[in-house]
């Protein structure tokens, strides 16, 4: 037996400060006009199974904390109770805890918790005109492949990072071979490269050559000890050395500032207020879900209410997934911060190596201190890019503009001084060049050592990117086909609804895609009038659109849903017209007659249409039909057992209240249009669909006329007519506020209503009282019901 929905409880909640709706396991019609309190009762049941109300969050100046208690009440005086069949099981929401569900509901609460029962008109939207991203949010969240995209996302940042890397790391052996161009005079791309060019140098130099990099350092050493004066001409050689290094740092300025430049320009767009509220609010549910999973808590880290983790745990993911966890620019953005970021490090580092090196020469003391300050600036200026890596915050320019020149400066005013000292030390030229040379072996020994350190890095790097890159390549595959499975699947079930409700449609051959060069993205395709691949909004109408996306949330309701016999349709069929609302009744009672289905409408023709189709589907009795007649402040919502329309008119006469003749001239309108309807009556079109009265009553009545061949009936319908022109002018006494309204008898108004009734009566059929129907096919008029045990029929030719 399937799990029903016995009764609600809504306490102090939106507009309803009090409110109990008995459902009995039956599915519920609601009627209401706007602003009567309908949507309070959608958004409760939200609450209950979901724990939010979607319209509420993410909007500026709107929150739950706020705006969900009731007018007149607090948040902690919330509670949203519903009782469940089988068993009579209460459960409970509060504004801070949710229901303890028992295990005969878990696969129930399972579904509810996404959200997916409740389908309102903004919600079509999501499926029909969002973006692909988006459109992949709202359909993902129904086929729970959040876990999926997360893992995904986690294999791509990681293969970006490795990528990072890698990228960051040929940049330096570029730039190290440049480095070793410069000091050797030779253009150089390899180690092998730079032993020739330095053994050359060795020639001319008259001095022995170096067989490999290995003997580099003992080779210096022993040229050293040639030299007369050791120690003297050791320390002067060091001095050598440190100029040659202080000539090697590398401050690529305009390099450094044009990449922090186009980084700042894509920062900017991700700087807004709602981009900024977006990531911040990210980064603390991913922390909050660290918390509470890491330390098992079960009460909120912020405000120490207790909570139930699963659910929590379960609606931070959900919330995680609808904020845009990574984009194309930000990821660039990370690339070109990392890219400053390893330029900055890479002088930092080299600026800290120097720095102790002069404290061995009392004329260049100071200079330790001023390297040192300048490596704490730089950190600074790491630390901006840090931020502006993230998208916090921009990078400055003009600071980091001054570090860069600070530091050419500071390196080339030291270099000059080291040369100075170095020209002023007694030493003969010939050591002199010695000395120049065995700086130049050790700095191009230690730049060597760097590169070969950096190729064997690359090249693991590489493997792990190879094997990385194969496995997101096949996961991302395989997560593809699987899920353009699920689509292919559930697209007969589009394809067939769509059919029931437009048989002979120009449109067909509905599809979900997932497009192979994006990821987490799904297009909306239609053929339309044989053009293939279409969006739907090139030619379909705006009730074209809400029933495709009707379709769509159907389909994927009875594929992923099954668990849960709940579906809440709130105001869905605004813009569909009269017909296809007839072809969206049979739908819904054919296809999803196993389900408990909440229906809200302001549209009274709706309503009828609904009602109707259960009585002839012999349904009715599996639904309560009931009206939300009035909403106050204080009381909230008026609901009370819906009446027919007839039903109400015919009280109000008996009352003798004579401000029934308004509902009258509605209820006239009304049965005139659905005549035009049943018999396909040319009426002129208007895009607002308000005709006016006399238009329609002349359309109806010359297509009877001419369309009804069997003369009893025939009587019959054109007497209900030549009655209800008899009495239209008290109908028009009673529009446009005519002051002659006052002057009219409620028998007046009783013989214009009664008149309308009568007209209505003519084509319902005596056996059932379902509405006639012209059959174009067959060339009669009969009754629409299917299941009629005698279905009334009258011969058009």
């Amino acid at each position: 037996m399937s799990i029903k929905i016995k009764k609600i409880n809504i306490r102090a909640f939106r507009g309803i400060p009090d409110l109990e709706l008995t459902l009995d396991g039956k599915g519920l019609l609601l009627k209401g006009d706007n602003g009567t309190g309908k949507s309070s009762i959608v958004d409760a049941l939200e609450l209950f199974f979901c724990g939010k109300v979607g319209h509420l969050e993410g909007v500026q100046g709107i929150s739950l904390q706020k705006h969900a208690p009731h007018i007149s009440c607090k948040p902690d005086d919330i509670k949203v109770s519903i009782t469940f069949d089988p068993g009579g099981v209460e459960l409970e929401r509060t504004f801070s805890s949710g229901p303890a569900c028992p295990t005969n509901l878990k696969e129930y609460f399972r579904v509810t918790q996404t959200g997916v029962f409740i389908l309102r008109r903004a919600q079509i939207l999501e499926f029909i005109i969002s973006k692909p991203a988006d459109r992949f949010r709202a359909i993902g969240s129904i086929i729970g492949i959040g876990d999926l995209d997360d893992i995904e996302l986690a294999m791509m940042r990681a293969q970006e990072s490795l990528e990072e890397s890698s990228s960051s790391k040929t940049e330096r052996k570029q730039r190290i071979l440049e480095q070793l161009t410069n000091i050797l005079g030779r253009e150089i791309s390899s180690d092998v490269e730079a032993l020739d060019a330095l053994n050359g140098i060795l020639k001319t130099a008259r001095l022995p050559l170096i067989k490999e990099w290995a003997d580099a350092d003992k080779h210096a050493e022993a040229m050293l000890a040639k030299a007369k004066s050791e120690e003297a001409v050791q320390k002067i050689g060091r001095l050598e050395k440190l100029s040659v290094e202080l000539k090697g740092v590398a401050v690529e300025k305009e390099g450094i500032i044009n990449t922090s430049r186009i980084a700042n320009e894509k920062i900017k767009s991700l700087l807004g207020e709602e981009a900024r509220k977006e990531r911040s609010i990210a980064d603390l549910l991913t922390i909050g879900a660290k918390v509470m999973e890491g330390w098992q808590m079960d009460f909120c880290p912020l405000c120490q209410n207790e909570i139930n983790r699963s659910d929590v745990l379960r609606a931070i993911k959900e919330r995680l997934n609808t904020v845009k966890a990574l984009s194309k620019k930000a990821s660039e953005i990370r690339k070109e911060c990392a890219t400053v970021k390893q330029h900055l490090e890479e002088i930092s580092r080299v600026l800290a190596a120097i720095a102790p090196k002069f404290v061995e020469f009392p004329e260049l003391e100071e200079e330790n201190e001023i390297f040192n300050e300048q490596v704490d600036a730089i950190s600074k200026i790491i630390s901006n890019v840090d931020s502006a890596g993230e998208a916090e915050s921009e990078i400055s320019l003009d600071a980091l503009e001054k570090v860069l020149l600070n530091t050419q400066g500071l390196v080339s005013s030291s270099s000059k001084k080291c040369d100075s000292l170095f020209e002023a030390k007694k030493i003969t030229e010939a050591e002199k060049e010695v000395l120049r040379i065995v700086a130049l072996i050790g700095q191009a020994k230690s730049l060597v050592d760097e590169l070969l350190k950096i190729a064997l890095e690359i090249i693991a790097i590489q493997k792990q990117l190879d094997v990385a890159g194969y496995i997101y390549s096949k996961f991302t595959s395989i997560k593809k086909t699987k899920l353009q499975e699920v689509f292919d699947v559930i697209q007969s079930d589009m394809e067939k609804y769509y059919t029931q409700l437009h048989p002979g449609d120009a449109h067909r051959n509905i599809e979900l895609r997932l497009p192979s060069t994006r990821r987490a993205s799904i297009e909306l395709k239609i053929e339309s009038f044989g053009r293939k691949g279409e969006d739907p909004r090139a030619y379909g109408s705006e009730g074209h659109l809400d029933s495709l996306g009707l379709c769509i949330f159907l389909a994927l309701v009875r594929k992923f849903n099954d668990a849960c016999s709940l579906i809440v349709l709130d105001d869905v069929v605004t813009t569909v017209d009269v017909g296809h609302r007839e072809n969206i009744c049979k739908l819904l009672i054919e296809e999803f007659g196993d389900k408990q289905l909440i229906i809200t409408t302001h549209e009274g023709l709706w309503y009828e249409q609904l009602r109707s189709h259960h009585r002839a589907a012999k349904v009715d009795g599996d639904f309560k039909y009931l009206s939300a007649t009035k909403w106050e402040l204080d009381s909230g919502p008026v609901i009370r057992p819906y009446k027919p329309r007839w039903e109400r008119i015919e009280e109000k006469l008996d009352s003798g209240d004579k401000s029934v003749a308004t509902e009258g001239r509605t209820y006239m309108e009304w049965v005139l249009e659905s005549i035009c309807d049943a018999l396909e009556a040319p009426v002129t079109f208007r895009n607002s669909k308000e005709w006016n009265v006399g238009e329609l009553l002349s359309s109806a009545k010359k297509r009877a006329e001419s369309l009804i061949k069997e003369a009893d009936y025939k009587e019959k319908v054109l007497t209900a007519f030549r009655e209800l022109e008899g009495t239209t002018i008290y109908g028009n006494i009673i529009s446009h506020n005519n002051p002659l309204a006052e002057e009219l008898s409620i028998a007046e108004v009783g013989n214009f209503c009664r008149a309308v009734n009568n007209l209505y009566c003519a084509f319902l059929c005596p056996n059932c009282n379902n509405m006639l129907k012209y059959s174009r096919d067959f060339k009669i008029i009969r009754c629409s019901n299917p299941r009629c045990a005698k279905q009334f029929e009258v011969k058009t030719s």
